[in-house]
């Protein structure tokens, strides 16, 4: 039980490095629009974060194995969690770029259909239906 509990701080630093380089793969994804490798790395994030969450203590617990690492290793796992924060903010950009780049493609198509636009539940709305705002 020594051992494990002399561990944990060390496993919880290799979770978190590999969750780190998950990120990175998002991101990477992403940059080149492959949503097939987008979808593992998902899967794999969603895999370390159960891991982390099951951990003793659950995210806090995990936090405090964290804190216990060597300064040395708690230095390099900093460095890693700055780069992966970088990468997710990338990765929240290149996700609003899509969505703004969706949104214009469904615009674009209504427009080739002779829609007027699309109602909340995102259905396209006949041509001549929409009514007007102006008197």
């Amino acid at each position: 039980m020594v051992e494990v509990a002399h561990r944990a701080p060390e496993a919880a630093a290799e979770l978190i490095l590999s969750l780190a380089h998950l990120v990175g793969e998002q991101r990477t994804a992403m940059q080149r629009s492959d949503w097939v490798d987008l979808e593992r790395v998902l899967l794999q994030m969603r895999s370390v974060m159960d891991k982390i969450q099951a951990s003793r203590g659950g995210a806090e617990g995990f936090r405090t194995q964290l804190q216990d690492l060597a300064p040395q290793e708690r230095a390099r796992v900093d460095d890693v969690l700055y780069e992966a924060n970088v990468d997710r903010q990338i990765s929240a950009e290149l996700i609003r770029l899509n969505l703004h780049r969706f949104n214009a493609l469904r615009a674009m198509r209504a427009h080739a259909e002779g829609v007027d636009g699309y109602d909340r539940d995102g259905r396209a709305i006949a041509h001549g239906v929409r009514l007007s705002t102006r008197a």
